[in-house]
């Protein structure tokens, strides 16, 4: 099932594993394309669940073979403030699922630099970006959410959910353990020439269902995924399995 709200497409799939399929067809295309236009595909990854839904069909090899991985350019959304080879570490689990299955070249990966302070880590990570993504545009960003409606590291009630200069910022006081991280702030996010949301499970089902309710004045932070609020023309994509999607 496929349709339209105001926050994107929004694409329903049976279960986590159709979810899978298609959002590998949507991958390697859109993949395709940008190496195809300018030579590379420029791609941000979240954590939680995603890495998994997104490894477990573009990591077949099959399907693998097609990509031109050594194109690839990878950063993190956000990034749980401990070292890279932590379990928490949003690099570590994406690595492990998928980059070193594929074999995307360790230099076309650029985590965090969580050895510096971490305000110094927004900072240099927000000039990486800057040095390597082309206007700062991602080809695509890769997103979750959670079951109080945030993605990558933006909070309900955050202050972090009004900045407007900053592309990369730290935050100290995560109502979600571990408390310090590093997110792409809405100026970055909204900047993307595609953004994914890949959502599963019943417990986001009650959020969700606000979330593309035209009637609904809740202010979960992913309804700030609007790139035309920034002067944007960025596609925002929903990929929802049913149980995710059964109030909408």
């Amino acid at each position: 099932m496929a349709g339209q709200s105001g926050y994107g497409a929004v694409s329903v799939h049976p279960d986590a594993r159709a979810l899978s399929e298609e959002l590998a067809v949507y991958v390697t295309r859109l993949s395709r394309e940008a190496i195809a236009d300018h030579g590379s595909f420029t791609v941000a990854f979240s954590g939680g669940s995603l890495p998994n839904l997104v490894a477990g069909s573009l990591g077949d090899p099959a399907v693998a073979a097609e990509v031109e991985w050594d194109k690839w350019v990878v950063f993190f959304a956000d990034e749980r403030f401990v070292p890279l080879d932590d379990e928490q570490s949003n690099y570590q689990l994406c690595n492990k699922v998928l980059f070193a299955k594929v074999g995307v070249a360790a230099g076309n990966i650029h985590p965090a630099p969580v050895d510096l302070p971490l305000a110094d880590c927004a900072t240099k990570y927000e000039a990486t970006i800057r040095s390597l993504v082309p206007e700062q545009r991602f080809d695509l960003i890769l997103l979750g959410m959670g079951p109080d409606g945030h993605t990558a590291s933006l909070f309900p009630g955050h202050a972090l959910l009004g900045e407007k200069k900053a592309l990369v910022s730290h935050i100290f006081d995560s109502p979600k353990e571990p408390p310090q991280r590093i997110t792409f702030t809405l100026p970055l996010i909204c900047r993307a020439k595609h953004v994914a949301f890949v959502v599963t499970g019943a417990s986001k089902a009650e959020v969700l269902g606000h979330v593309h309710s035209a009637g609904s004045s809740v202010d979960y932070p992913v309804r700030h995924v609007r790139p035309s609020d920034f002067g944007e023309s960025g596609e925002v994509a929903w990929f929802l399995d049913a149980p995710a999607a059964a109030k909408l």
